[in-house]
């Protein structure tokens, strides 16, 4: 059964929502405990309001923490939708470096800002093999250069390609292929069990089907990527 990469997008706006409530909290008890017992308001200063000012400042104070876990939500719903990804990886296509149930962040400016790297570990859609699932995969070829495998070893521009990431190399071959402008190769760090570039009718995925790059793994064993 085919599994793919799932965006679990709600997960930073409950974890914001949750800790803007507990801040709201301790913010509800601070007013209550600075208000003066006797005379239900707050501290009395040089120059104290009515007594009717007072009450309605304090009740202003109390009913507005509420805002707290709305524009904490907001918030992480924007950085979430445009500043970064938040996914789950169900299968162990980048093993050893993200292992099965994996949950990571990535960065949807990373490539607003800069280029694409080789070696980047990359989320993105590659609708003609995936539809819109999102798929990760590592960037092994750039435009222009010329991939090739030989018994499972890359070869980039007729070079022997260093892969310290790799434990276990596959021992499949792939004809020499120049990557078009504005396409890249990719694939998984478990060569043995990855369906990637390797095998599929499009072997490129293109600049604008790039997602994000990813950043760090947090969950079960936290590690940058």
């Amino acid at each position: 059964m085919k599994k793919q990469l799932k965006e679990r997008w709600w997960m930073l706006p409950a974890i914001a929502t949750g800790l803007a409530f507990t801040v709201g909290f301790i913010a509800l008890v601070y007013v209550h405990e600075t208000s003066d017992p006797e005379e239900g308001g707050e501290v009395p200063s040089s120059n104290p309001p009515p007594a009717e000012a007072k009450k309605k400042q304090k009740k202003q104070k109390k009913d507005r923490w509420w805002l707290l876990p709305i524009l904490a939500g907001a918030l992480a719903l924007f950085l979430n939708l445009f500043i970064f990804i938040n996914a789950y990886v169900p299968s162990g296509s980048m093993e050893p470096t993200i292992s099965t149930g994996a949950l990571l962040i990535g960065d949807r400016t990373a490539y607003l800002r800069g280029e694409p790297q080789a070696g980047d570990v990359v989320l993105f859609r590659h609708e003609s093999e995936f539809g819109r699932d999102i798929i990760i995969k590592r960037i092994i070829a750039l435009p222009g250069q010329t991939f090739s495998m030989v018994n499972g070893r890359v070869y980039l521009d007729g070079e022997l390609l260093d892969e310290p990431y790799i434990t276990e190399f596959s021992t499949d071959s792939y004809p020499e292929t120049v990557v078009p402008e504005g396409c890249y190769l990719v694939l998984g760090d478990h060569r043995r069990n990855s369906r990637d570039s390797r095998f599929w009718a499009d072997p490129f995925v293109q600049r604008e089907e790039l997602l994000a790059r990813a950043l760090l793994v947090y969950f079960p064993r936290p590690h940058l990527l």
